[in-house]
C-alpha cells in the first residue's frame, strides 16, 4: 500500500490509487481543506459526515456544483446544481422518461445489443479489445440513440465525456470539452426549435417541452442535456471494464460466475461499491 503523509487530490499516487489517501483522511484529517484550486475546497471522508451533508440541502447547497471546480451562472440548467424546491421541479421535467416502467421497457433491447456484441467477440479469431469493442459501444448504442444523437457523433461525445469526468477532480481539464459539448447541443436545440428535421429522441422531446409555462432557455437546455450525455454512458462503460478487470484479477471469482450466474447481480453491485466509476 502507498505510504501517505498528506492529502492532495491531484497527486499522481492519489489518482492512481485513492484508497490509501482516503484511509489517511478518515484517520488523520476527516475534514480536509485546500486552496490549491484558487478557492477553499473541503473533503469529508467519514460516512456519517458525508451522509449528513448529502441529505441536508437546507444547510448544504448544491449551487456550486460537484467536484473541485466552482460553477458559475453559465452552468444553469444542470440538475445537480439546484437545491429544493427548484431541483424537484427540474427532476419532474425529465421524470416521465426515466420512471421504472419506462426503464424496464429498455431491458430487452439493451440485452439484445449486448448479446449481439458478445457474439461478435466470441467469433473473433483475434483477442478482442473489451473497452473499445464492447464496453464503450453498448451504452452509446443504447442511451445516446435514445437521446436522438447521430451515431456518427458518438466518438466525439465519448471524448468530451471523458474530459468532463476528469474535470470533477481537475477543473482545468474540463473547460475545452465543456465548451465544445455545449456548442454542439446548442446547435441541436436551435435546430429543433427552428423546425429543422432532426432524429426522434429525448433531445427533440425536451427541447420542445415547456417548463414553468414556457420553453426552457436554450442555454439551460443545453446544460441539462450535457449532463445526460455524460452520466448516461460514461459510467456504464467504466462499470463494465472495472468489473471484468477485478474478476480476472481474482480468477476464482470469474470461474464462480461462469458456473453460477446467480452471482451476476451481486457482482455488479459489489463492483459499484469497490470501484465506483466516478471517484
Amino acid at each position: 500500500m502507498t505510504e501517505v503523509s498528506s492529502y492532495d487530490p491531484l497527486a499522481p499516487d492519489t489518482v492512481a490509487d485513492p484508497f490509501p489517501a482516503y484511509a489517511w483522511l478518515r484517520e488523520r484529517c476527516p475534514v480536509h481543506r485546500t486552496e490549491q484550486f484558487g478557492h477553499p475546497v473541503y473533503t469529508l471522508s467519514r460516512q456519517t459526515d458525508v451522509h449528513r451533508i448529502l441529505t441536508d440541502p437546507w444547510h448544504w447547497s448544491n449551487q456550486l456544483g460537484p467536484g473541485v471546480g466552482y460553477a458559475g451562472p453559465e452552468r444553469r440548467g444542470d440538475i445537480q446544481r439546484f437545491d429544493p424546491p427548484e431541483h424537484t421541479q427540474r427532476r419532474k421535467f425529465a421524470r416521465a422518461e426515466f420512471n421504472p416502467v419506462q426503464v424496464a421497457q429498455l431491458i430487452d433491447r439493451t440485452r439484445g445489443i449486448a448479446a449481439d456484441m458478445a457474439a461478435v467477440m466470441a467469433a473473433s479469431p483475434q483477442p478482442f479489445e473489451l473497452h473499445d469493442g464492447f464496453a464503450l459501444p453498448i451504452p452509446i448504442l443504447g442511451f445516446i440513440d435514445m437521446m436522438g444523437v447521430d451515431r456518427a457523433d458518438r466518438d466525439r461525445i465519448k471524448a468530451w465525456a471523458d474530459e468532463l469526468v476528469k474535470g470533477l477532480s481537475d477543473p482545468y481539464l474540463a473547460g475545452p470539452a465543456l465548451g465544445d459539448l455545449r456548442r454542439y447541443l446548442l446547435e441541436k436545440v436551435r435546430a429543433v426549435r427552428a423546425g429543422e428535421p432532426v432524429p426522434d429522441g429525448l433531445l427533440k422531446t425536451y427541447a420542445m417541452r415547456e417548463f414553468d409555462g414556457a420553453l426552457m432557455p436554450e442555454g439551460e437546455m443545453a446544460n441539462m442535456l450535457s449532463q445526460f450525455m455524460v452520466a448516461g454512458h460514461e459510467t456504464t462503460t467504466s462499470l463494465i471494464t472495472n468489473l471484468v478487470y477485478r474478476l480476472l484479477e481474482r480468477r476464482e471469482l470469474w470461474e464462480r460466475l461462469l458456473v453460477d450466474r446467480s452471482y451476476c447481480e451481486t457482482a455488479v453491485e459489489e463492483s459499484l461499491r469497490f470501484d465506483p466509476p466516478v471517484l
